[in-house]
């Protein structure tokens, strides 16, 4: 007999166990001993119900495999349908048979679900199990300097502009900078009811103002300050605290079936989401430490990752021969689109050509590319022609994979785990950007998710291209060996991954 656990609503509700009567008949049925509605929420609140179990075929799972866009809004609507049914284990056995019918006419999407997706679940809910300490004095030390400064900005803005309104409200914001401070606007928002105050209006704003001297000169540039201070004290270090237990840590909820590309998610709060870089991220970062005191945290990334899995697919000879003899990929770029030796690359040229490569992972356009180097559109747009006529195998292959996947509508990674183009939610440029986007940093996720089921230490993060573990100061060697090795590997037929580590006391320092 064909097991179902069936597990609806909250982690407030109990499990419920519903045995499947196999009297009644079903055309067709995953091939599995043991089918979940979601697994990753059943397996969180109940490890113990998995402990006999051979195989598992999980609803969530593989409807996220077929509809990664959709899951999100879908699902719920989904569990109330099967909920509200007349027989929920019948109805769950029925819907499933039609979902593994599905995933098997792609190719490799079954061994995503079983080698890739599923295996990840217990991992993600040790993960969540371990948890990262917080620093309660650190963190109270944070958030009244932030809670000072952004009081500070708002009164020197007051003061400045004779007038007082809300900083975190874009009508007040436009309304001062607009017309009581007469800077020029460059456009209207989407709903047309004021000007744009994004922070690309407001960095161009703060840098026309540098040479400026009369009065209101300094705003664009407090409020900048004053939206990344806001950010920092209302979507981290509250949180944080808010979410830590009595004993001072914090369990994340990692979320698998949530992005478009595979990508994991973090929730409640989101561990994933601190800035990189920045003195407040630092601070924040500083004040997360190790479960156990007397550990350290090692730290693995990949470097890279999605340039040498663009290399691959592409199989652009000038991209793999210069990340195979480990050469400053930046650097190379800057030298083709330049026409300018290695060694006479400058640092602007080298950022320049930075820009252009993670640019294209994206789709960038000329436009865009324009923007973030602050140049001429025309400039632009000769720059990429000269990418393009140096790495020719690279735009062979964004305009086949454009091409394929609207003939077949769907992109897929190395893997197999596919994208519906009918289903991503953006269009025209934008939606060529994610086609192109999708198979490299989808592919870049499943190489991730296979390193964290490899991973044999105690690993409690995940942040897109690295795995963080805690483990004592004597292991911390074995431990970066460990994942070294394991992330390396988990990139299949890519052979030319590399992986930097690091350790250290927080989170800052790794």
């Amino acid at each position: 007999m064909s097991r179902v656990l069936n597990r609806i609503g909250s982690n407030k509700i109990p499990p419920q166990r519903i045995e499947l009567d196999t009297n009644k008949k079903i055309s067709v049925m995953p091939d599995a001993d043991t089918l979940t509605l979601d697994y990753k929420a059943e397996f969180t609140s109940n490890p113990e119900l998995f402990d006999s179990c051979k195989s598992i075929w999980d609803f969530k799972t593989a409807y996220y495999l077929l509809h990664p866009d959709m899951t999100a809004r879908n699902f719920p609507e989904i569990v109330t349908l099967i909920k509200q049914s007349d027989d929920p284990a019948k109805t769950l056995a029925e819907m499933a048979g039609n979902l593994e019918s599905e995933i098997k006419s792609y190719n490799n999407l079954q061994n995503v679900m079983n080698n890739i997706d599923l295996p990840l679940i217990p991992v993600l809910a040790k993960m969540e199990s371990h948890g990262v300490r917080i620093n309660h004095g650190k963190f109270s030390s944070i958030q009244s300097k932030l809670e000072s400064r952004i009081t500070e900005i708002e009164s020197t803005i007051t003061n400045t502009a004779g007038i007082r309104i809300n900083l975190n409200s874009p009508q007040q914001v436009s309304w001062l900078l607009f017309e009581k401070l007469g800077f020029t606007p460059e456009g209207m928002t989407k709903s047309g009811n004021s000007y744009a105050t994004d922070s690309g209006v407001l960095e161009r704003l703060a840098k026309i103002s540098e040479n400026i001297s009369c009065p209101g000169a300094e705003i664009p540039k407090l409020l900048l300050e004053h939206r990344e201070l806001t950010k920092m004290l209302t979507s981290f270090v509250i949180p944080f605290q808010r979410a830590a237990d009595s004993d001072s840590i914090i369990h994340t909820t990692f979320e698998p079936a949530m992005t478009g590309t595979g990508r994991l998610s973090s929730r409640e709060p989101n561990l994933q989401n601190i800035p990189a870089f920045g003195h407040w991220a630092n601070e924040i970062k500083s004040g997360l430490t190790p479960v156990n005191p007397e550990n350290i945290f090692v730290s693995a990334d990949y470097s890279q990752v999605e340039l040498r899995i663009l290399a691959h697919m592409s199989g652009e000879s000038k991209l793999i021969e210069a990340f195979n003899n480990n050469r400053d990929i930046h650097t190379e770029t800057a030298s083709w689109v330049f026409g300018v030796m290695p060694e006479l690359v400058t640092s602007e040229l080298r950022r320049a050509a930075k820009m252009i490569n993670f640019g294209l992972l994206y789709g960038m356009s000329s436009f865009g590319l324009a923007e973030r180097l602050d140049i001429s559109r025309e400039e632009a747009k000769n720059i990429m022609t000269r990418y393009f006529d140096a790495v020719p195998s690279v735009k062979n292959f964004i305009d086949n994979i454009i091409s394929q996947a609207k003939s077949r509508g769907y992109t897929q990674t190395l893997s197999g785990r596919i994208r519906p183009v009918n289903e991503i939610p953006a269009k025209k440029f934008a939606l060529d950007r994610a086609i192109i986007n999708s198979p490299i940093q989808g592919t870049a996720a499943d190489i991730a998710r296979i390193a964290m089921i490899n991973c044999t230490g105690e690993l409690f993060l995940q942040v897109h291209d690295s795995l963080v573990c805690e483990c004592k100061e004597s292991e911390a060697q074995e431990t970066a060996q460990m994942l070294r090795e394991i992330m390396k590997s988990s990139g299949g037929e890519i052979n030319n991954l590399e992986v930097e580590t690091k350790s250290g006391k927080t989170l800052a320092s790794v």
